[in-house]
């Protein structure tokens, strides 16, 4: 790949070829060795190669969000080579000093392990979760004087704002210690305690939402859709409620994944680590044949970036739900679960209904299989109906 000046722009616009190598970097022009590193999952990291062709060395610099930092980081990278030229000193050397076996590193590590096997919305929550949640100061810790005492107080102090994010971010760091120990360079007797810190704290009770559009309040909440300026918006809320899709199968979905003849959508790379297909009602055909397609952008529903996807549908969503007189809180996920209400409604049962929304579960009865697979396009074909 050419080498370009980094800007904030070009940051933005760049991003993983699933079609390229595994192992994809933008390089500065500027300071030769600098670049950007996109990852499948979408996450984008700023990096250094330095060295002799023999003895050529790669080190992360740090997360690249949006690239606005770039000018800054590039800075320091020019400080690292300078140092590392006229003193000798290694630079990778002296980030894994300052930086190994810390909390940060180790979930750092586990994060990039697992990446591979992960949907990409899980791999932008937990490194949300790294980057935004994780306390700075536990971060720094070295992992054999991580406590029990500190990863409690970490996870009460999350609690008064985000109770659910607690749970999940004590789970990461959890899950990430383990995978330490197991991966051989740790034992339990390393530890502070002799065992994994962020276990034996108790998570907050979390209750499962049970909301749902009404079927009384369904025509409103077409009319409000319908009156949306945007047509990749429009036809976004249309496809959660023909398919029951979660709101990242859909924005991610590109039209290589669409066969309109067939009447089929086939989302790669879902939640649950297979692709799944699903059929598509008349209805939804004739929607997708007639939104328009962007020059360059391989994404049915279009945003505003170049080459990207709908970002962010909350701000539509609101005005959606005020023009359909809905003043209780329904989220975009609760249309998910508004098909499966209708459904179940219609009478189909609920691994006929798992089948169709993709959902895990423990069944592995052949028969299960075998009737969800017979029903799924009777049933896209029945929300079509409710719908109508």
């Amino acid at each position: 790949m050419a080498n370009h000046r980094l800007t904030h722009s070009r940051i933005d616009k760049y991003c993983f070829d699933p079609a390229g190598p595994s192992r994809q970097i933008l390089f500065d022009s500027q300071l030769s060795g600098f670049g950007v590193r996109a990852y499948r999952s979408g996450r984008k990291v700023y990096v250094l190669q330095y060295g002799d062709r023999s003895k050529r060395r790669l080190m992360v610099l740090g997360p690249c969000t949006d690239g606005r930092d770039v000018g800054a980081v590039r800075a320091g990278a020019q400080g690292l080579l300078l140092k590392h030229k006229s003193e000798g000193i290694d630079p990778l050397n002296e980030q894994l000093k300052a930086e190994a076996d810390t909390v940060r590193a180790v979930v750092e590590a586990y994060i990039e392990a697992r990446t591979p096997d992960w949907s990409a919305t899980e791999a932008r929550h937990s490194e949300s979760r790294l980057n935004g949640h994780i306390d700075p100061r536990i971060g720094t810790v070295r992992l054999e004087k991580l406590t029990r005492r500190e990863m409690r107080a970490m996870h009460r102090k999350m609690t008064e704002k985000a109770p659910y994010e607690a749970n999940r971010t004590l789970q990461l760091v959890r899950a990430s210690i383990n995978f330490a120990l197991s991966d051989g360079g740790w034992r339990p007797a390393d530890l502070v305690e002799g065992e994994n810190p962020a276990t034996r704290i108790k998570l907050n009770k979390e209750k499962a939402r049970r909301e749902w559009v009404q079927p009384d309040e369904i025509p409103n909440l077409l009319k409000a859709i319908d009156a949306e300026k945007n047509p990749w918006m429009r036809a976004f809320f249309r496809m959660v409620l023909y398919t029951g899709a979660r709101k990242g199968e859909l924005l991610n979905l590109k039209w290589s994944d669409v066969d309109l003849k067939r009447g089929i959508i086939v989302f790669v790379h879902t939640k649950n680590r297979e692709d799944h297909e699903v059929p598509l009602p008349p209805a939804a055909v004739k929607l997708l044949q007639s939104i328009p397609k962007m020059l360059g952008n391989p994404y049915v529903l279009c945003g505003h970036i170049a080459g990207k996807p709908i970002h962010n549908p909350y701000k539509p969503w609101a005005r959606i739900l005020e023009r359909a007189g809905i003043e209780r809180r329904i989220t975009i996920h609760d249309l998910r679960r508004t098909v499966g209400s209708l459904l179940a409604s219609e009478g189909y049962s609920t691994q006929q209904i798992g089948k169709l929304l993709n959902h895990k579960s423990a069944i592995t009865a052949k028969v299960y299989a075998e009737i969800a697979d017979q029903s799924k396009r009777e049933m896209t074909d029945a929300m079509e109906k409710m719908l109508q």
